[in-house]
């Protein structure tokens, strides 16, 4: 019945909205005031605009897919028919506080910024050097005894070979 009502505009609203009322308390058995029942039907659009609202926002954050965060029964889904879409969705010009979308940039949102450097990077840098030049002492070291063992290699050679040739 109240969605019959929203549906039409009504010059003296308030007089329609009191016959709603009366006719409601006749069938529902119910007695309320017009003030409760106001109440009530306030309490409930707004309960549905909510529900619509946040299913309108995911679907919005996900790029329209397919989660329904709130299932709308056929009730709600007709009274949604008959409230503007402005109330649910909001005015597209006028920017609402808090459901403000993220602007999409082309470029990096990533910024580097170039301090001080700290000790502990000279440190390992020093110690970097120190490996290095350690290393090219270490290279050169085994270098020579390469050829300590290749002059004793040979020397071992020329005295197999004395040996033998002053045995026959």
């Amino acid at each position: 019945m109240y969605i019959n009502f929203k549906k039409y505009k009504y010059d003296n609203e308030e007089n329609a909205f009191k016959a709603l009322c009366e006719e409601l308390n006749r069938k529902k058995k119910l007695q309320r005031s017009v003030e409760n029942w106001k109440r009530v039907f306030t309490v409930w659009e707004s309960k549905v605009k909510a529900k619509a609202r946040r299913n309108y926002l995911e679907q919005e954050r996900t790029g329209g897919g397919v989660p329904i965060l709130e299932i709308l029964d056929e009730l709600e889904l007709q009274l949604l028919s008959v409230l503007t879409k402005i109330l649910i969705y909001g005015h597209p010009k006028v920017v609402e506080l808090g459901f403000t979308k993220p602007k999409k940039t082309k470029t990096c949102p990533i910024k580097l910024s170039v301090g001080k450097r700290y000790r502990h990077l000279r440190k390992s840098t020093d110690l970097y050097t120190t490996l290095k030049s350690g290393s090219t002492k270490l290279k050169n070291s085994l270098l020579a005894i390469q050829k300590s063992l290749h002059a004793l290699h040979d020397a071992i050679l020329n005295l197999f070979t004395l040996v033998l040739s002053t045995s026959t």
